[in-house]
C-alpha cells in the first residue's frame, strides 16, 4: 500500500531530445519549421523577420512600424481585423526586438483555414493610417512618463546605455525626441526594405493540407534581402552611475557587464555561476541580502544572450541608505565565487534545479517550439540543449570558479543606481 507520508523517491534524468521538426523550404530560400505533437485543437504560426532595432534608420521605428501592422491593412480597418481574430477565437502576438520582429498568430486548428488569410493580410499588405499613429504616439507617450518615474525602468535603461553605449541597438531607449521625430510615410518605407523573412515556425497537429495552406501563404511574402548594419563599437570602461530622487524610500540597483554568447564554449559554466550567484530562490544572493541581511525582497542575477551579445544583470530593489552595503555584498559573493570553492551539497542542489526547470519548461509543446526557434535563430546545432545539460551536469567548483574569474569578474562591472 502507498505511504503518502514518504515523499516519492528523487529521479534524475538527464535526457533532453527534442523533437526533430518537419523543414519546409519556401520560394524565399527562407524555411517553415514545423514541430509536431500538440494535442489540443490549437496551433501557433509565428513569422520572424530581420527588422529589430540593428536595421532602423532612426530609433525607434523597428517598433512602432512592427506594432502599426495591425492597425489597418488594404482591406481592413484595425477595427474588422479585431473583430475578425475575436470571432474566430484567435489571438496576435507581435514582439518587436533588438535583432527580429515576431509575429504570432494562435488559432483553433478548427478555424485556421478562416483566420490565416487574415494574418497573411496583416504583415502583407499594412497601411499604416496616420489617425493610428496618432493615437498610439499619445498612448505611448503617456506611458513614457509613467515609466520615467519607475526607478526600476530607469535603472535597467541606463545600465544597457552605459554598458553599450546610448547610440548602440543594444543600449539605446526610444525617448520622446525620438518618437516626435517618426513620420507615418516612414512606416511603410521601413517595412518594404527591412521586413525580410527570416523563417517560420509552426507548433500544432496540421495535416497536410493545412500545412501546404501556410506554405502557400507564406511563399507569397516578397523577397527581400535583410539590411545589415553594424553598431558602433562597445568600448567604455566600467564606471558607477547615481541618480538621486529626493521623493524616493528606494533604490533600484544595477550591476552588469558583457558576456558570452550561447555558441562560446564556456557558456554553460558561465551559466551555472550566475544561477549559483542568483538564478534562484536558493542562490547566494538571495540568501545573504534577503535571508541573512533583510535588505530587499528579490535579488537576481541572470545572463540574457542577444545575437551579437550578451548581457549579465544583476538587479535589486533596496533602501536608498542601503545601496553602497548591497553593492559591496554582490562583490563579495562574486569574488568568493571566483575564489573560494564551491560545496559540493549546494553545487548539486544548483545544478538539479537548473536541469529541473529547463526539463519542466518543455514539457510545454510551445516552449519546445520556443527552444527550436532559438536553434535556428542562432546558428546552434539540434542536440545543443541536450548538451547544454550534459555541460551543466558535469561541471565542477573548478569549472565555476574559472567562468567567475574570466567573464564575471566584478571588477569589470557597470553599476547603476536610481533613487
Amino acid at each position: 500500500m502507498l505511504d503518502r507520508k514518504l515523499a516519492p523517491s528523487f529521479q534524475k534524468t538527464l535526457s533532453l531530445i527534442l523533437p526533430e521538426p518537419i523543414q519546409v523550404p519556401l520560394s524565399s530560400g527562407s524555411y517553415v519549421w514545423y514541430t509536431e505533437g500538440i494535442k489540443q485543437n490549437i496551433v501557433k504560426v509565428e513569422v520572424v523577420f530581420t527588422a529589430g532595432k540593428w536595421g532602423e534608420p532612426v530609433p525607434g521605428l523597428s517598433h512602432f512600424t512592427s506594432m502599426m501592422l495591425e492597425k489597418g491593412t488594404a482591406g481592413k480597418t484595425s477595427a474588422e481585423l479585431a473583430e475578425a481574430l475575436d470571432r474566430y477565437g484567435a489571438n496576435l502576438e507581435i514582439n518587436p526586438g533588438f535583432d527580429f520582429v515576431s509575429i504570432s498568430l494562435y488559432s483553433l486548428k478548427s478555424k485556421l483555414k478562416e483566420i490565416f488569410p487574415v494574418f497573411l493580410e496583416l504583415i502583407t499588405e499594412p497601411r499604416f493610417p496616420e489617425k493610428e499613429w496618432v493615437q498610439m504616439r499619445e498612448i505611448f507617450l503617456q506611458n513614457l512618463k509613467v515609466n520615467q518615474e519607475k526607478t526600476g525602468y530607469v535603472a535597467s535603461k541606463l545600465i544597457r546605455q552605459n554598458i553599450f553605449g546610448p547610440a548602440h541597438p543594444y543600449g539605446s531607449s526610444i525617448e520622446e525626441v525620438d518618437v516626435m521625430a517618426i513620420r507615418p510615410d516612414q512606416f511603410h518605407a521601413f517595412f518594404t526594405t527591412s521586413f525580410a523573412l527570416h523563417s517560420a515556425y509552426l507548433v500544432g497537429s496540421l495535416d497536410a493540407t493545412d500545412l501546404e495552406v501556410i506554405r502557400r501563404g507564406l511563399n507569397s511574402l516578397p523577397r527581400r534581402e535583410p539590411v545589415v548594419s553594424y553598431g558602433p563599437a562597445v568600448s567604455a570602461a566600467p564606471f558607477a552611475q547615481r541618480v538621486t530622487r529626493g521623493d524616493r524610500l528606494q533604490a533600484s540597483v544595477r550591476l552588469g557587464k558583457r558576456s558570452v554568447l550561447k555558441t562560446d564554449f564556456d557558456y554553460p559554466a558561465v551559466l551555472l555561476a550566475t544561477h549559483v550567484l542568483g538564478g534562484f530562490f536558493g542562490s547566494r544572493l538571495m540568501k545573504n541580502i534577503r535571508e541573512e541581511k533583510g535588505l530587499t525582497y528579490g535579488i537576481s542575477a541572470s545572463l540574457n544572450t542577444l545575437q551579437r551579445d550578451s548581457l549579465f544583470i544583476i538587479g535589486a530593489d533596496v533602501n536608498r541608505e542601503n545601496v553602497s552595503v548591497v553593492i559591496d555584498e554582490v562583490k563579495k559573493e562574486l569574488l568568493e565565487l571566483g575564489s573560494v570553492v564551491v560545496p559540493e551539497q549546494e553545487l548539486l542542489l544548483a545544478k538539479n534545479h537548473f536541469i529541473g526547470s529547463l526539463q519542466t519548461d518543455l514539457a510545454n509543446p510551445f516552449s519546445v517550439g520556443e527552444r527550436i526557434k532559438t536553434i535556428h535563430l542562432n546558428g546552434l546545432p539540434g542536440d545543443y540543449y541536450q548538451h547544454l545539460l550534459l555541460r551543466i551536469d558535469g561541471l565542477t567548483s573548478d569549472g565555476i570558479q574559472q567562468a567567475t574569474e574570466k567573464h564575471l569578474n566584478r571588477e569589470m562591472l557597470f553599476e547603476v543606481a536610481v533613487g
